[in-house]
């Protein structure tokens, strides 16, 4: 979590747009990780921890597209994870050296995400992984943005039971209010899903604060957001 003192505003949709701009204007390529998530917690507060939980027993499945190379072994299951610490180049939810495992909920968004890395001779497999929750998991909502919370076909179960929690938590509170949560996590999201590397400086970042962060929490820290 950010270590700073909770500070959590309602604002407009227009507000969170003009937020949003300032962000993207102030977060430059040349800052790191540690600088770009000061700027969030000064512009955003902390309204980056928006979350709901996953109980244990839940299930699902999510696909990964693992381009072949010289170490691969298809009977290896090491092979279709992540890669080791020294390959790992910056990338949407990591900055170099911190490996993160990026999956799809689906077989299609899984390789489309991976055209722009395959080349047309290449050798490809597809794996599924299977998760079931054991315990209390935080998610974060990153998975709603602009195009899973308008395409009814590719909004997924899992969008829909946030969009539900997220409602119900806020119910009390007036429309704006509740217009301006919901601006707040698709342009979160967007952050995550635009296409080529031009915010993977702060998406990074978001990331990885998310991620490596929670390693000293008691609880365990899922991130979805395809």
């Amino acid at each position: 979590m950010l270590h700073d003192e909770f500070r959590f505003e309602f604002c407009t949709p227009e507000e969170i747009d003009y937020r949003f701009e300032a962000v993207i204007k102030r977060c430059n390529g040349k800052k790191n990780y540690k600088e770009i998530e000061k700027i969030i917690r000064t512009i955003l507060g902390n309204t980056i921890l928006q979350i709901t939980i996953l109980e244990p027993g839940d299930e699902f499945s999510v696909y990964r597209v693992t381009r072949k190379y010289p170490e691969f072994k298809e009977t290896d299951p090491g092979s279709y994870s992540f890669p080791p610490k020294e390959k790992t180049p910056l990338n949407r939810a990591n900055i170099a050296g911190h490996p993160v495992l990026y999956t799809s909920f689906n077989v299609a968004t899984a390789i489309r995400e991976s055209i722009p890395r395959i080349d047309s001779d290449d050798w490809f497999f597809i794996s599924e992984w299977s998760v079931k929750i054991t315990e209390e998991t935080y998610q974060y909502t990153l998975l709603i943005n602009s195009e899973t919370i308008e395409d009814k076909f590719l909004t997924t179960p899992l969008v829909k039971t946030l969009l539900e929690k997220i409602h119900t938590f806020f119910e009390q509170s007036p429309d704006y209010n509740q217009l301006g949560i919901r601006r707040l996590l698709i342009k979160y999201g967007d952050l995550f899903s635009f296409p080529g590397p031009e915010f993977y400086h702060i998406s990074s970042a978001i990331a990885h604060h998310a991620l490596y962060a929670a390693e000293l929490a008691p609880v365990q820290v899922g991130q979805d957001y395809r």
